[in-house]
């Protein structure tokens, strides 16, 4: 079990770090996550920051 962990940090870590040639805007991205809270994919609550990233 915790050599599956390891190993899902490290691909974790190498997903952060890669560099994507596709941005969206952040309006996109928060009616992506509103979307997906509908449809119960995101079944958790959001924390939210001052500055609403």
């Amino acid at each position: 079990m915790d050599d599956e962990l390891l190993e899902l940090q490290k691909q974790f870590e190498f997903a952060q770090q890669a560099k994507s040639s596709i941005r969206l805007p952040e309006r996109n991205v928060v009616e992506l996550v509103q979307k997906l809270q509908e449809i119960h994919i995101i079944d958790f609550d959001l924390l939210h920051t001052v500055s609403g990233k």
